[in-house]
């Protein structure tokens, strides 16, 4: 955990700041403050880092999130010691959670120099049943000029997804999957209903998008367009639960397996749980 231990006060609340405020409040009910920033500095000047490590781990499922599925190549699962710009910093029998140093590099317009920017960037893996292989990203704060006095240029976010992705699939041998089936599953036994997508035809690609006023999606609207997606490759897609229970909505392209959370989760384990049933029925 050395990668939290040698973090500086402003990283760690920067870290702490990608959680919902909820759940800091709730976790850390001893300590007052007026708004988000105060409380996540109040946080990292009274408790240690292994309370917030520990808080880390556990309330990763309710960040705003992008996920990545796969299957493993490796005869027996062994999670990375290390990616790239990163350490591991817990690890159980089903999950290892990663801490990786991101740095952002802006230039200052008004004095026209560079700086730099520091972030914690929680990453984890998660193993389901056999060897599908969950890649969870946190989705870092992209308004980076936000935490300048100047106005500022983004020259460099730092380390990306698909840096750490290719370091992790090399390691674990991972290969993309698929989820067209469990996706189409969960569509047609009524668990949830789709309102935009992207989707191959013969000869070209089509894009069809509810009103935001339908209260219904694609399948309840349209059942002919229904029917025809049923049979087709879907690319981006969005998916509204029909009973949300934390999770609202999600998007999806199915043929890579990559998943994405927009908001936080209202309830720990929904985003997990969405994951699961895709995979139970894939």
């Amino acid at each position: 955990m050395a990668i939290l231990n040698d973090a500086d006060a402003e990283e760690k609340a920067r870290l702490l700041d990608l959680f919902p405020v909820a759940q800091l409040k709730e976790t850390w009910n001893d300590i007052k403050a007026d708004d988000k920033n105060e409380l996540c500095e109040a946080i990292v000047e009274k408790k240690p880092a292994t309370q917030i490590s520990a808080f880390v781990d556990s309330t990763f499922g309710m960040c705003k999130q992008h996920v990545y599925l796969f299957t493993s190549g490796q005869s027996q699962l062994k999670f990375p010691d290390a990616v790239p710009n990163g350490e591991r910093a817990k690890i159980s029998a089903q999950s290892a959670l990663y801490l990786v140093r991101s740095i952002a590099e802006v230039v200052l317009l008004d004095s026209m120099t560079t700086g730099t920017i520091e972030f914690l960037w929680p990453v984890r893996i998660d193993v389901h049943a056999g060897k599908q292989i969950a890649v969870r990203f946190v989705i870092l704060k992209k308004d980076i000029p936000s935490y300048f006095t100047q106005d500022t240029l983004i020259k460099d976010t730092g380390v990306s997804e698909e840096t750490i992705l290719s370091s992790v699939i090399a390691d674990m041998e991972l290969a993309g999957l698929d989820v067209h089936d469990g996706i189409k599953h969960l569509w047609k036994t009524k668990y949830m209903d789709c309102y935009f997508t992207r989707f191959k035809k013969a000869r070209s690609s089509a894009t069809e998008n509810m009103n935001r006023t339908e209260k219904k999606g694609i399948r309840e609207n349209d059942p002919e367009l229904f029917k025809v997606l049923m049979n087709s490759d879907m690319l981006d897609s969005v998916f509204v639960l029909e009973k949300p229970d934390g999770v609202k909505k999600f998007s999806v392209d199915p043929s890579v397996g990559k998943l994405g959370f927009p908001t936080y989760s209202s309830k720990n384990g929904a985003m997990e749980d969405v994951v699961k049933k895709i995979l139970q029925h894939n």
